[in-house]
């Protein structure tokens, strides 16, 4: 963990190694909780940052179709979950963060190995 509050001088104050992270891969973050993707244990994990140099683990979740979950991303209360070895991306309603409700999946039949997101913000 960093402090940027000069970005131009990032400041090392902490680490954390949960031990329920297994090849962590992706971070999303609303408010004062952070998901972090678990790659090898095939979970989100979920943390209160509310104290951000000492996260503590409030949850996690492995729906049973996650497999090998890879990036993460929000908008609004919409947390997407790229689902790298299913070929699909899995949506997770976190209107209640500590408890997210899966919601779909989407899966154009296209996807191989989903690993990133990228959010437009203009239609132009």
């Amino acid at each position: 963990m960093y402090n940027i509050s000069n970005p131009l001088v990032p400041i090392r104050v902490n680490e954390f190694n949960g031990a329920n992270l297994n090849d962590p891969t992706g971070l999303a973050a609303i408010g004062n909780i952070l998901y972090v993707a678990s790659f090898s244990n095939n979970t989100v994990e979920i943390y209160n940052i509310a104290n951000p140099i000492a996260p503590i683990r409030v949850g996690e979740f492995n729906s049973s179709n996650l497999n090998r979950p890879s990036e993460l991303i929000i908008t609004g209360n919409t947390l997407y979950v790229a689902n790298f070895n299913a070929n699909n991306v899995k949506i997770y309603d976190i209107s209640n963060p500590t408890s997210p409700v899966n919601t779909g999946v989407f899966n154009s039949g296209n996807l191989n190995n989903p690993a990133g997101f990228a959010i437009l913000t203009s239609t132009r």
